[in-house]
């Protein structure tokens, strides 16, 4: 009969070794979980964009998702229409104000920036490795993509 007590207590131990284990986990995952390494695709994330701003004239949105630029990386306004969808000369960037009934289309904290890219209406090139999030604005079929690294 002695013999037998001492198994209750081994169960004990590992239970109290599976909880420890389950907390270490829970805790690694959490920091890992905070890094986030990983960006969205720039090209993508406007394409979404659009689509989801489609039919809304005089709507925006703003991504919910970070994206990551590469140094030197392009991405075009046909490139954005062909993924989303939309008609061709209907995607342009903000590099400027843009008065769309009275709205700005290109709120100024959503211009492309001088310092981190070159833009023109159909194209832009970082210049630098930069990561923000998309704006984008539906004035009556024409849709103005920003950028804002304000909020990241």
């Amino acid at each position: 009969m002695l013999g037998r007590k001492g198994q209750a207590f081994d169960a004990f131990k590992l239970l109290i070794a599976a909880v420890v284990a389950g907390s270490i986990l829970v805790i690694i995952l959490s920091m890992l979980g905070g890094i986030n390494p990983t960006t969205s695709d720039p090209l993508t994330v406007m394409a979404q964009s659009v689509q989801s701003v489609r039919g809304a004239p005089g709507s925006g949105t703003v991504s919910t998702q970070v994206v990551q630029f590469q140094t030197n990386q392009i991405i075009t306004s046909k490139a954005i229409e062909t993924k989303a969808g939309v008609n061709p000369g209907t995607v342009h960037f903000c590099t400027d104000s843009v008065d769309c009934d009275g709205i700005d289309a290109c709120p100024e904290d959503y211009v492309f920036n001088d310092n981190y890219f070159e833009a023109t209406e159909n194209s832009v090139q970082a210049t630098t490795k930069i990561g923000g999030k998309v704006w984008v604005f539906n004035c009556d079929g024409d849709y103005y993509i920003g950028f804002t690294t304000k909020g990241v």
